[in-house]
């Protein structure tokens, strides 16, 4: 059963050719909040006040863990997710727009895999059976169907 949720930021939460949230996904953090999943987000560091971005756009009530990195995303910043929800990897599924990133680790750690398939990365074939997502979705509000 899935308790925990590990969301990229960039291209699912937010979307930043347009600078705004994702269609819905404040109703869906909520919900998903309310439902008492935990919820971890990983940002790279496209921009020198990412974190405070994330902070004004009201997204830190929602997540245990909030990563800003330096970087493409690692085992690490799975491993510290994982940590601080208190959750094994088959507890956890990650929800991201690249399958050869968030996917990719996931699927390395045996996590459910969903990819969001929307905007620059939609169209990314995954280059062998490590990059496969368990499931794509075009809209995040599929994703809650998933979960259970």
């Amino acid at each position: 059963m899935i308790k925990g949720i590990i969301f990229d930021f960039n291209r699912t939460v937010y979307d930043p050719e347009t600078s705004e949230l994702t269609k819905g996904v404040l109703g869906l953090l909520y919900r998903l909040v309310a439902q008492r999943y935990r919820l971890c987000l990983i940002s790279k560091k496209t921009a020198e006040d990412r974190a405070e971005q994330i902070s004004e756009l009201g997204l830190d009530k929602y997540f245990v863990d909030i990563q800003v990195i330096e970087g493409n995303k690692t085992e690490q910043n799975f491993e510290r997710c994982m940590q601080v929800m208190s959750l094994d990897a088959s507890e956890i599924a990650v929800v991201g727009d690249r399958t050869r990133e968030e996917i990719r680790l996931g699927k390395k750690f045996g996590m459910r895999t969903i990819w969001y398939k929307s905007g620059k990365f939609a169209a990314e074939i995954p280059r062998g059976p490590e990059e496969e997502p368990d499931y794509a979705v075009t809209r995040l509000e599929e994703m809650v169907e998933l979960l259970g």
